[in-house]
């Protein structure tokens, strides 16, 4: 490597493929099996973690406890070591890891994957997990081949993301930057944009990746029945996230707070809590499920974020906060380098903290072949009016029922009647759902009760 490679590198800081070291010791094969599991990367030794080079003179003893460190590992870790001669006679030494064939690897410590700047230690389900995907080429690695990169890439959103990282990054050249991040590769001699890098630096990067747009709806209720305000996001990731915030923001009540001996004005749901589930949606989603987005919905009670893609195999809703296993991996690593996420697998913690703060409900968690998260709007203090007719409704509503068969358990002919007496101020209360709800008129539309709906029922039964 030459003297300006490596001071892009440091530069660009720690992340999946670079982790920054004073000096080496039998610890640091944790890192080296982490690398070796993942896509690679290089440990530089003589580099403070702030990019101040202190220096590393690598010596032949030195030189034997590297070699012995990753000989130690299980499978022994192929490593390179090269030194740089660097400013004002010092040096540093370049350990590089290529992705191994064999992985996974493991130190003395246990089994490590690299997740950002981090290496983690797995577990026995992360292990399993490991295993069935380690074949498969991640979504936001995968090389956008139609274009060159100039042509999908905005380089004003590149200038914005520069001025997250380091003063040291500001005089990279932009073509330099994005290949150290991963954001382009080389293929063929030409370099293009990898899709990680279309959904962070194209300013329409629903144009190319269509499953890459955002849908904010508001209803009038607690039900999907009335829309009262949509907006379809389909810019870059940073600006997604933004104009989702401010969507919130129009359609959330404001609430005062008081801090220390002075009152203030702050949002009914915590900003903090909203942003960071609205990123870990747009991060950790399965991009590889085409036709569908992440979806974000006011309701009077609630907000649910719900993105594509379940846990993954072996995780859990009990597991959030405590493990973490990156979807997509160089995503995460690219905006960990921005305010907009901090160190992986701490937000949902400052989300349940903000949430218990503000004295709202806990949020809640959800996964199937899709991962849906709850955040409690405050609860406010009114019993809602209900008719006879709706009590009637819920009482006789069992499962799943059609309306033709709700009007022959309630005796009833007149469709009219039916329908803006019964099922309508249901609907608009929140008790009772449809199991179609884009689709209000089908043939097949069913109706069930709600969380909501079950509780008065349980409560007029009581």
């Amino acid at each position: 490597m030459t003297k300006k490679e490596v001071n892009i590198l440091i530069a660009a800081g720690e992340g999946l493929k670079l982790d920054l070291k004073r000096s080496m010791n039998a610890n640091h094969a944790n890192t080296l099996v982490a690398f070796a599991n993942a896509e690679g990367g290089r440990l530089l030794l003589g580099v403070e973690d702030n990019g101040t080079i202190s220096g590393y003179d690598l010596t032949n003893a030195k030189k034997s406890q590297i070699e012995n460190i990753a000989r130690s590992c299980d499978p022994p870790v192929l490593i390179h070591i090269e030194v740089v001669k660097m400013k004002k006679d010092k040096t540093i030494t370049v350990v590089e890891v290529p992705s191994s064939d064999y992985a996974p690897h493991r130190s003395t410590n246990g089994f490590y994957l690299r997740q950002g700047a981090s290496s983690i230690k797995m577990r026995t389900a992360d292990i399993r997990e490991f295993m069935r995907v380690r074949d498969q080429i991640s979504f936001d690695d995968i090389v956008f081949s139609s274009e060159v990169w100039p042509d999908v890439i905005n380089k004003s959103l590149v200038k914005n993301y520069k001025s997250f990282l380091p003063l040291t990054a500001q005089s990279i050249d932009q073509k330099q930057l994005l290949q150290s991040i991963g954001a382009i590769q080389d293929e063929g001699g030409v370099a293009r944009a990898c899709n990680g890098g279309i959904l962070l630096f194209s300013d329409e990067a629903s144009k190319y990746l269509p499953q890459a747009k955002v849908e904010c709806v508001c209803y009038k209720g607690l039900s999907k029945v009335n829309i009262l305000d949509r907006l379809t996001l389909k810019k870059d990731l940073i600006t997604n996230i933004n104009d989702a915030i401010i969507f919130l923001k129009k359609h959330l009540n404001n609430a005062r707070i008081i801090i220390g001996a002075i009152g203030e004005d702050a949002l009914e749901v915590p900003e903090i809590a909203l942003r960071e589930i609205i990123v870990n949606a747009l991060i950790h989603r399965d991009y590889h499920m085409t036709g569908t987005h992440v979806m974000i919905e006011i309701f009077d009670d609630r907000i649910e974020v719900t993105s594509p893609g379940g846990l993954p195999a072996g995780f859990s809703t009990n597991d959030l906060g405590q493990r973490t296993l990156a979807r997509n991996a160089r995503l995460a690593d690219m905006m960990v380098r921005t305010p907009y996420m901090e160190k992986l697998g701490t937000g949902i913690q400052r989300v349940a903290a903000a949430v218990k703060e503000a004295k709202l409900s806990p949020t809640t968690y959800t996964s199937t072949d899709f991962f849906t998260v709850v955040l409690h709007r405050p609860t406010p203090h009114v019993t809602p009016h209900v008719t006879p007719h709706v009590e009637t409704l819920l009482k006789t509503i069992e499962q799943e029922m059609g309306r033709a068969e709700i009007m022959k358990a309630l005796k009833l002919k007149d469709r009219k009647n039916f329908r803006e007496k019964y099922i309508q101020p249901a609907l608009n209360q929140g008790f009772i759902e449809m199991t179609i709800p884009d689709k209000p008129r089908s043939v097949k539309q069913q109706y069930r009760l709600t969380p909501l709906g079950k509780k008065r029922k349980d409560e007029g039964n009581a």
